[in-house]
């Protein structure tokens, strides 16, 4: 697992084979997150225009309810996570 793209304190975008997770910050007082992994037509979308991330995010963080059947706890408490997060924050350049 691999993060490929970060929009700092509001969202991730992990990679790992052809699968793509998209984390992302939500709330307003009390701030949590909620990870989703996106499907064919979410990762064609942003493969096409990555500006289209931005708004899944927003997607996501306005309405979780929607997204809540799709969310995977198990990607937050993931240790491929943690590493994959400090090698992001790591890296050269």
């Amino acid at each position: 697992m691999q993060v490929i793209a970060e929009s700092s304190w509001n969202w991730l975008l992990l990679a790992q084979d052809h699968r793509r997770w998209l984390i992302v910050v939500c709330g307003t007082v009390g701030l949590y997150e909620c990870a989703v992994e996106l499907d064919p037509a979410e990762c064609a979308a942003i493969a096409a225009d990555p500006t289209q991330i931005d708004q899944l995010a927003r997607e996501l963080a306005g309405s979780r309810a929607a997204y809540e059947r799709r969310h995977r706890r198990d990607i937050l408490d993931s240790p491929a996570l943690e590493e994959a997060v400090r090698a992001w924050r790591t890296r050269p350049g």
